[in-house]
């Protein structure tokens, strides 16, 4: 989301300094200073002076294997030492959060509200849930002005493969065999352009406090009819993609639906066409959960 975030960071005239954790973006530009250092080192920077801080950088939303310990060290810890970094420059933050921190709140409600109780389910979920709370407290104990994003399923062009619009490409580009669960799970899935303007917008919003936002496309998804309409957008062999080839994931929820401010809506939708989207979504809400 950072590499994608950039180039409008840039055309809005904002000088941005980028933190890396791993290799260069390879992206350059007169206004943009790129640090490469782990994130436990992020106070290094506390001679520079800036007015805003978006947080993006996580561990354990890939698919390779994590520990508790580095979860928590990245998501929480390392939240904690940018949180007080930003406090040093009289900073606000924009902090990307996720949907899996709702857990278990999911059973209870059709659109889930940024207020519900958070019952993670898996390790990455709990130490995002736990970097909430850190964020929620700090901000309003130490008066730092913060949104904090739990965003939703998101898709398109630069993620890696463990998401699943990337891995459908993947494997329907190069026509091999795919195998998804039954896929009643219904998602709400968002280009990854309509996540980049929603915090460019919010970027030029002046803000105070706390605030939380759900971020999605509105759209409510299942899972087997996305599959199946990207599989034969691109043209691969019907019988390569195995609907039911892998069963459920332990504790894999069956509806994770939020609710969703208007002006967030309007952000989201006015980036990308959802078109295909309105006709699955209808299909997918008589799918009984």
């Amino acid at each position: 989301i950072g590499k994608a975030l950039l180039p409008g960071l840039l055309s809005d005239r904002h000088k941005v300094t980028a933190h890396r954790n791993k290799r260069s973006l390879g992206y350059k530009h007169p206004d943009l200073l790129e640090i490469i250092c782990d994130i436990s080192e992020i106070k290094s920077l506390v001679t520079m002076k800036f007015d805003l801080v978006i947080h993006l950088a996580c561990e354990g939303i890939s698919s390779r294997k994590t520990t508790h310990d580095s979860l928590f060290t990245t998501n929480v810890k390392g939240t904690l030492e940018i949180l007080e970094l930003a406090e040093l420059n009289n900073a606000s933050v924009i902090v990307a959060g996720s949907f899996a921190e709702y857990g278990l709140s999911a059973l209870n409600y059709s659109e889930i509200p940024v207020d519900a109780p958070l019952i993670p389910t898996y390790a990455y979920a709990a130490s995002k849930a736990s970097q909430s709370t850190l964020c929620k407290n700090y901000a309003l104990t130490r008066s730092l002005n913060m949104f904090y994003l739990r965003i939703f399923n998101v898709f398109g062009d630069g993620l890696p493969d463990s998401y699943i619009w990337n891995g459908i490409k993947s494997a329907a580009r190069a026509n091999r065999l795919l195998k998804l669960s039954p896929g009643n799970q219904i998602r709400d899935f968002i280009h990854i352009s309509s996540v980049t303007a929603v915090i460019l917008e919010l970027t030029k919003i002046p803000f105070t406090g706390y605030k939380a936002l759900n971020v999605g496309s509105g759209y409510p998804l299942c899972i087997r009819e996305f599959a199946k309409y990207w599989w034969k957008y691109w043209k691969a062999t019907p019988e390569l993609l195995q609907i039911g080839g892998l069963p459920y994931r332990e504790g894999d929820l069956m509806r994770y639906i939020p609710f969703i401010e208007n002006n967030i809506l309007n952000i989201a939708r006015r980036v990308y066409d959802y078109s295909w989207c309105e006709e699955l979504s209808r299909q997918s809400e008589q799918i009984p959960n």
